[in-house]
Order: C-alpha cells, then structure tokens, then sequence
C-alpha cells in the first residue's frame, strides 16, 4: 500500500511534469490549474473511503457478504451522484468556472472537462481500491496502480507534443479510466461484488434534466463569463437537480443517509448554541 500511495502522488505530477517539457510554462499553468480543479470532486470518494474502509474490513470479517454487497452500491451510488453533480456544472459552467482565475486562463476549460468526466466514471465504481485492500487483496491495488503510472506516461509522450494540454488531459483521463476498470473488474472476479444498480438511472435522468435547463439558462440570462454566472446558473442547477432526484423518489437507504446527515447538522447548529448562551 506504500508503493501504491506513492504512485498514486506521483501520477498526479507525470501530466504536469510532461506537459512543461513539450510545451510552454504558461501552458503548464492552464493544466495544472484546471485538472486539480476537476480533481476537487474526489473530496466525495476520500470522505466515504474513510468511513467505509472500517465497516469493509468488519463484514468481510464476519463473512456478512450480502450485507457488504448492499453497502458497496449504496456508497457507490452515493459519490457517483456527487460527482455526476460536479461534471454536468463544468459542462455548462467550464468557461466560467476558469475565468475565475483570470481570463487567459479560460482556454483551459477543454482540460477541466476531460479529467471532471474521468474523475465521474472513477467515483462511479465506488471504492474498489479500498475494497481490495481492506480483503488481503493489496497487491491488485498496487500492480494497477503501478501499471497507471507507466500507461499515464507513455500517453503523454504520445499526446502532449501534438495536441499540448489537450493532449495531457486525454492522457490523464484514460490513465484513471483503466485504473478503476482494473480494479472494478478485480473486485467482481474475486469478491463477486459489483457497483451498478438500475438506481444509478435517477441520478443520470435528474442530471439530464438539470443540465438542459442550466444549459437554457446560460443561453438566456444576458451574463457574462465569470464568477456570477457560476453563482446564479449553479444555485439554478442544483435546485433542478435535487428536486428531480427527489422527484423521482428516493431509497430507504438514500432516506436514511439524508436523515443522518441533517441530524448531524442540527446536532453541530445546536452545540455552537449553547456555546454563546454560554
């Protein structure tokens, strides 16, 4: 697991590292401004790692495989709506969301798109890496993580002298593609376990949805590129997409997950209550 941490931080600079020995310095700049702005949604898959990793561990254990399996595509579906939410916003929002951090950096937004859409199919398998290492199975996780890290760096001496940052974006996100079909498929040979359900449907229909009307809204509201488009169109986006996930009803499991986490923030509202009565 320490060699495939460590391979994991170090293909995060192959891209970058490439893209500065074909190209400008400028150009280096652009991608690694707009792929580590892509790669903000793996908050979501860190955060359930973190949680789930323990409880993996405690059924597998305990030989509970149905109850594993349960938890598997819940947890699955969960960071895969998650992200789906983040990608469909850099669709319609990439050019606005890159005029953040100035205009010449706008360009870039080809880059933020490509690895978002990489990022999305990488949460849509959930946690296999952790499913493998939390089961005795921590050398799949390594040699395809290796093998990442070698395919990641011959894509980009492939690309990146022809098609520049595009080039390294496609790179990138080919690279994280096979990583997660390694070691999705490895979770279904040697555990039986598999990700998808017909629930991740609701989740591509609302996106679908919201989409098209965050994409008509664009089209209508005279903005310009920049900051407010992202705040006005976003906070129109997600209310379309909160309400056609809710529309389109919800799981006892998904209820429960929204219970637990509005407890948790009434429970955080109400401690920091008492702290200024006190």
């Amino acid at each position: 697991m320490i060699v495939a941490s460590f391979m994991r931080h170090l293909n995060t600079w192959t891209s970058t590292l490439v893209v500065g020995a074909f190209v400008t310095t400028g150009a280096v700049a652009l991608y690694n401004t707009a792929a580590r702005t892509a790669l903000l949604a793996s908050v979501f898959v860190i955060a359930f790692n973190g949680i789930f990793s323990p409880i993996i561990a405690d059924l597998y254990r305990r030989g509970r495989m149905e109850d594993l399996d349960e938890t598997y595509k819940d947890v699955s579906r969960w960071v895969f709506t998650a992200n789906l939410v983040f990608f469909l916003a850099t669709v319609v929002l990439a050019r606005d969301v890159m005029s953040v951090f100035g205009p010449r950096f706008v360009e870039g937004w080809p880059v933020l798109v490509i690895v978002a859409a990489a990022q999305m199919f990488s949460a849509s398998v959930g946690s296999t890496g952790r499913l493998l290492a939390m089961t005795d199975r921590q050398r799949i996780v390594m040699y395809a993580t290796v093998g990442t890290v070698i395919l990641n760096l011959l894509l980009n001496f492939l690309l990146v002298p022809r098609y520049g940052i595009v080039g390294s974006a496609v790179a990138t996100a080919l690279a994280m593609i096979a990583v997660n079909a390694v070691t999705l498929v490895a979770v279904k040979r040697t555990l039986g376990l598999w990700p998808y359900t017909p629930a991740y449907l609701k989740a591509i229909l609302a996106g679908g949805v919201a989409l098209v009307a965050a994409y008509l809204l664009r089209l209508v509201l005279p903005l310009e590129v920049g900051f407010v488009a992202v705040i006005v169109v976003g906070a129109f986006y997600l209310a379309v997409f909160a309400a056609g996930l809710v529309a389109l009803g919800l799981s006892p499991s998904d209820k429960k997950f929204v219970e637990s986490g509005w407890n948790a923030v009434l429970y955080k509202l109400g401690r920091k209550g008492k702290k200024r009565r006190a």
